[in-house]
């Protein structure tokens, strides 16, 4: 009686296995400074643009690259806000300089969203926000001309609203019907200020007429 062949499984090296992403990522081209010391102490600072963004991190390419594992700080100039990540990724050397992937030390949605932090209070009534990249239809009326609409994408997204990047830039107090190209759900919506202009497109902030808790596929923590 002949015994069968067995074979061992294959075992992956720790370093190549994929991890489950632990949060939603999403494109966006953001301008960011980045500040670091190496292993003499010395201060260094270069200007990068983000490729992707989350939650935990970001992918960005930097002018020159950097040790895994350096320690670096990311400023965000138009907002004066900061935060500390470490190199957990080197990628290819590209045209604008070389790819890496930072991971936070702290989680920080708010970091990667262009809206102005809202006071306390206002935060706590408007509740949670969460990163989302869900794709939108916007349609608007330009006074007498035709009803038109441009597709769009979220940004951050709670049951009062949603930042939105899309092509073209709409005045504050312009009125936008918001509708969700998978449910096929529209709601009428409000701009809040003005927009934001990013390599990719407008930064729009939309407010809703009234909240809606079933718009987003994304079940929002209750206000503190």
């Amino acid at each position: 009686m002949s015994r069968q062949k067995t074979t061992s499984p294959v075992l992956i090296p720790a370093p190549m296995q994929r991890e489950p992403r632990r949060a939603i990522r999403f494109d966006a081209r953001l301008p960011r400074t980045v500040e670091w010391e190496d292993a003499a102490g010395q201060a260094h600072k270069a200007e990068g643009q983000t490729r992707t963004v989350g939650a935990y991190g970001c992918k960005l390419v930097l002018p020159q690259s950097l040790p895994l594992g350096q320690r670096v700080h990311i400023t965000d100039g138009s907002r004066f806000a900061s935060v500390t990540g470490t190199v957990v990724w080197k990628g290819r050397q590209v045209r604008e300089g070389w790819e890496l992937a930072v991971e936070m030390l702290a989680p920080n949605v708010d970091f990667w969203v262009k809206e102005p932090q809202l006071p306390p209070a206002e935060e706590r009534r408007r509740g949670q926000r969460a990163v989302l990249r869900f794709p939108l239809a916007l349609h608007y009326q330009v006074r007498d001309q035709k009803p038109m609409s441009v597709a769009a994408q979220t940004v951050s997204v709670n049951d009062h609203g949603a930042l939105v990047l899309c092509p073209r830039a709409f005045p504050p107090g312009a009125r936008i019907e918001m509708e969700n190209r998978r449910t096929w759900k529209k709601l009428a919506c409000t701009v809040r200020r003005a927009p934001q202009e990013t390599p990719d497109g407008f930064h729009v902030s939309l407010e809703f007429d009234q909240p809606a808790l079933d718009f987003w596929p994304v079940a929002f923590p209750p206000p503190q």
